[in-house]
């Protein structure tokens, strides 16, 4: 079995599938991007689509102590596992501050019910739970070091039969220290009478796949490398699912790091050695070891439409805000969206809880790797100097052409923050004025370039127009290239947003934005 990876080019991180009839259905880590939890569905392993969220409108224990009322970038959702079982979908997924969760639906395309608390406690990330041949329920487990002081370990804790809660303390099943550091990501599944946890090591941009296996779920457990880049270009083949086809051959789905753009997703077939071990992707000559595919596409195979579709990039439902929805932030009305400015005062934009954003998709056989356009209408209230609105490319550092009243005019304006996540303050370039309600055409191309000599992460940039009647002129907006950075544990994004100055009143200006397809 071949496949054309990456199978989505662009960022799902630590994905998990599982096949139901012939169905399979793929989760994925959202972190603190809200509708999280995407499930998405295919019919083949090659083309998927988003259907569903299963936690749609808010994070669970965003309103503790925690909660600064900002944007917490890459904490809250780690590394999901979803399973189906007794006629019950289930999720479940690690929250580093708070312990493990799991979430329900009786409908994956449903609605799905609110998490409930697995194991309370700091640290314990990316679960993954067995239902044994004799009817005991367990969930295996790692350690984020920077939260439990401890890391490069998988422990086992016993569950309620239905697997709602644990009955056991956590107790430590493997030491990856010595042969398999920064070990985490396991999957745990029960076959050949063996008890096999699936699992990465040696870090997300240069490590491998092993295995552990054992006849006792409680060890000792024997382990081999199953997957290592080898020759290919697939830097760091990392964690992701073992699954099964309808006519019994078997894969591994599995991301692959590659900086700005996020965590990319593959798809590799699997085959067993005759004494019961896993090889994943290409055998490599002379091991008992594989290292990941790359089939090109040919000119007779159907184009994966996901990545061709036109109006791909302007599904509002792929969306997300970057926290918990604030209902009084935008709406959708058709094609068409509307953002209410929100209140917000700083240096830059790292920590608004109001951008409305999207992981990057495209295709490398494009030049640029993706094109985004959209007209721009900022309609401000008077009462406000500093209401403004546009479209950024945003990570650690971010770009864009905003839209900004100042009392007289609107203004146009190029802005870019280098290390907005180190608090450094945002720089703008004057673009000129724009007349009161005229649209502003904004565009920004997306360029994806090979790896720097000795490093793993894509150099990507991005160029920025603009036009003030209709497309018929455009002006680039940036005189460089934007080199574009990812979030944390995260791609960059595509990211909307309207702001207006920290006062309080009790209404506010918008900015409507409509796909140009």
């Amino acid at each position: 079995m071949l496949f054309v990876n990456p199978v989505l080019n662009e960022d799902f991180s630590d994905p998990d599938v599982i096949r139901v009839g012939s169905d399979y259905y793929m989760t994925a880590s959202s972190f603190n991007y809200v509708p999280g939890l995407p499930i998405l569905h295919s019919r083949d392993l090659q083309h998927w689509s988003i259907v569903n969220n299963a936690l749609p409108y808010r994070l669970p224990g965003s309103g503790d102590e925690q909660d600064l009322n900002t944007t917490q970038h890459g904490n809250f959702v780690w590394a999901p596992s979803i399973r189906y079982h007794k006629g019950l979908y289930m999720i479940y997924y690690g929250d580093p501050d708070r312990g493990i969760f799991r979430i329900t639906a009786s409908d994956i395309k449903g609605h799905w019910n609110e998490p409930e608390l697995v194991i309370e406690g700091k640290g314990m990330i990316d679960p993954c739970p067995l239902f044994t041949n004799d009817g005991h329920a367990y969930l295996v487990h790692a350690l984020a070091g920077s939260r439990a002081g401890l890391k490069s370990v998988l422990l086992l804790t016993e569950l309620t039969e239905d697997g709602s809660r644990a009955i056991t303390q956590s107790r430590i099943i493997y030491d990856g220290h010595k042969n398999n550091p920064t070990c985490e990501g396991p999957k745990i599944h029960q076959f050949n009478g063996y008890f096999y946890i699936f699992f990465p090591a040696g870090g997300v941009a240069t490590g491998w796949q092993s295995v552990a296996r054992s006849k006792s779920i409680y060890g000792p457990y024997e382990t081999r490398v199953v997957m290592r880049q080898g020759s290919s270009k697939v830097n760091g083949p990392h964690q992701g699912a073992w699954v099964d086809t309808p006519d019994g051959k078997h894969c591994f789905v599995h991301f692959q790091d590659v900086g700005a753009m996020g965590r990319v997703v593959h798809v590799e077939p699997m085959t067993w050695t005759s004494d019961k071990w896993p090889i994943i992707g290409a055998k490599i000559p002379g091991e008992n070891c594989g290292q990941p595919t790359s089939q090109a596409a040919s000119s007779s195979e159907i184009v994966r439409n996901r990545l061709t579709q036109t109006d791909a990039p302007y599904k509002w439902n792929e969306w997300q805000w970057n926290y918990n929805i604030d209902m009084r932030a935008g709406f959708v009305n058709g094609d068409t969206l509307r953002l209410f400015s929100m209140p917000y005062s700083d240096k830059n934009l790292w920590q608004s809880r109001h951008l409305f954003t999207r992981r990057i998709s495209g295709s490398t056989s494009k030049e640029p790797f993706a094109e985004y356009t959209f007209d721009l209408n900022l309609s401000p209230d008077s009462r406000y100097n500093g209401e403004r609105g546009g479209c950024l490319v945003f990570g650690k550092s971010y770009a864009g052409i905003v839209v900004e009243n100042n009392g007289s005019n609107l203004l146009l304006k190029y802005v870019e923050c280098e290390n907005a996540d180190k608090g450094t303050e945002e720089r703008a370039t004057s673009l000129g004025t724009v007349q009161p309600n005229h649209n502003v055409r904004v565009r920004v191309k997306i360029y994806d370039g090979s790896p720097s000599a000795g490093n793993t992460d894509r150099n990507v940039t991005a160029v920025f127009y603009y036009s003030t009647n209709q497309g018929t002129f455009w002006q680039q907006a940036n005189t460089k290239p934007f080199r574009v950075r990812e979030g944390v544990w995260t791609g960059a994004r595509i990211a909307l947003f309207c702001t207006r100055p920290d006062k309080q009143t009790n209404d506010s200006g918008w900015l409507t934005v409509k796909p140009v397809k």
